[in-house]
């Protein structure tokens, strides 16, 4: 169990570093979105590859591996993607017709 959340704590530092450099980018928020969706998706294969490759100690490490350290990135990767489909579905005009949607 240790191994896989020492793991995870890794790779989730990765992504979150990986993340703030795509931020850095001052990209188009939905450019941006798609980006952070398609990192945050390697992300989890790697997660799901490491799982495949690994065998847990027992049932508990691996509940645990799955219910709370892979839940952590398939968090993120909603996020993103609610994110990115608020951004492409906005509409272009004035910023009332915007708020409207946006509320």
């Amino acid at each position: 169990m240790a191994m896989a959340n020492e793991f995870g704590t890794d790779l989730f530092e990765k992504l979150s570093e990986d993340l703030l450099i795509l931020e850095q980018e001052q990209l188009p928020k939905r450019i941006y979105f798609s980006k952070a969706c398609l990192i945050t998706n390697q992300a989890i294969k790697e997660l799901r590859e490491f799982a495949r490759k690994n065998e847990f100690v027992g049932k508990a490490s691996e509940i645990h591996f799955f219910k709370n350290v892979k839940l952590i990135f398939i968090a993120e990767l909603i996020f993103f993607e609610a994110a990115f489909g608020l951004e492409a579905n906005k509409p272009v005009g004035p910023v009332d017709a915007i708020n409207e949607y946006l509320v």
